[in-house]
């Protein structure tokens, strides 16, 4: 997937248009139908999965708390509940998309 998008971005940045599709393109009703299966579609996480997710959460969090007491830079990663719950989003759209 991302050497395509890797060729599909410097495409359109040479020739300032998008390339030839090579599989055509979707008719806008086929596209309305895949869009509203894939709204029905509920992904959700593994328990076990959960767990994972959560005790790395937990873990960096405490990583940035215990920097910031000796005075050290936080980590790089930005952790926030927030964050995580994006992660959580991006996940469940991306599940969506493929069904």
């Amino acid at each position: 997937m991302l050497p395509m998008l890797a060729r599909h971005v410097a495409h359109v940045h040479m020739h300032s248009e998008p390339p030839e599709s090579e599989s055509g393109t979707l008719s806008p009703r086929l596209l309305r139908a895949y869009i509203a299966r894939a709204r029905q579609h509920k992904p959700w996480v593994p328990e076990d999965m959960t767990r994972v997710v959560t005790s790395i959460y937990v873990e960096m969090r405490s990583q940035d708390a215990k920097a910031e007491k000796e005075g050290r830079p936080r980590t790089e990663h930005f952790t926030c509940a927030r964050s995580l719950q994006a992660l959580l989003r991006l996940a469940q759209a991306n599940a969506r998309l493929r069904l």
